[in-house]
């Protein structure tokens, strides 16, 4: 829970602008979950595919030797290819995993500051109705007296 105070006061448009950007960054979140999903299960298949076994080459005219070094080769390109893959897709994950998390950080920071914008707002329209009330009673005084 991000902490949202739903005792705080919202106008009608505010509280439709605010669902709405709740949730814009609900549908973001969303998304990016789902992305980190299948870059895992692409992750996934890329280790499966790796350790499938090579198919040896049945050609009687190769030498037993260069099939073997053939087969160590590729072997050894899959290995550095998944290696280079499984790196690049930790980092992507880890990536939208952190920008998830901003997003959430910055969602507090707006519900916080529109928070302090309406207590600063109720009070000064407070101020301003006692101003109107004294401004009031001093027409009443004036026309009392007058």
């Amino acid at each position: 829970s991000s902490g949202i105070n739903a005792e705080w006061p919202l106008r009608p448009g505010e509280r439709l602008q605010w669902d709405t950007e709740k949730r814009d960054l609900e549908l973001l979140s969303e998304q990016k979950t789902g992305e980190i999903a299948g870059l895992k299960t692409e992750c996934q298949t890329l280790v499966e595919m790796s350790h499938a076994p090579v198919a040896p080459v049945a050609d009687s005219n190769l030498d037993v030797k260069m099939v073997a070094a053939l087969n160590n080769e590729f072997a050894d390109r899959l290995m550095e290819s998944r290696k280079k893959s499984e790196e690049m897709l930790t980092n992507h994950i880890k990536k939208l995993s952190n920008d998830n998390s901003e997003i959430l950080k910055e969602l507090d920071v707006m519900h916080s500051a529109m928070s302090d914008l309406h207590k600063r707002y109720d009070r000064a329209r407070e101020v301003i109705n006692q101003i109107k009330k004294k401004k009031d009673r001093l027409r009443l005084c004036v026309d009392t007296t007058a």
